[in-house]
C-alpha cells in the first residue's frame, strides 16, 4: 500500500497506535505535497485531543480481574 492511499488511518500493530501521514520532510523534494502535510498535521492534532481526553492505562495494569 502506498502512503497516500493510508492516510489518515490508525493503524495498531504490537499493542502501538500508529496514524500513517507523510514525514514533514517530503516538502524538502515534493513540494505538491505541501497541503498533505498540513492535513496530516492537523489530523494528528485532532488525535492526539482525543486520545488527551481518554484515560490511559498500560497494557501491563489492565483489568485482570483483580482490584
Amino acid at each position: 500500500k502506498s502512503v497516500n492511499a493510508a492516510r489518515g488511518r490508525v493503524i495498531e500493530r504490537n499493542g502501538r497506535q500508529y496514524l500513517v501521514g507523510y514525514h514533514p520532510a517530503v516538502r524538502s523534494f515534493r513540494e505538491d505535497l505541501r497541503e498533505k502535510v498540513k492535513e496530516d498535521f492537523a489530523l494528528l492534532k485532532s488525535v492526539l485531543k482525543k486520545l488527551s481526553h481518554q484515560t490511559y492505562v498500560p497494557s501491563g495494569l489492565k483489568n485482570d480481574g483483580r482490584t
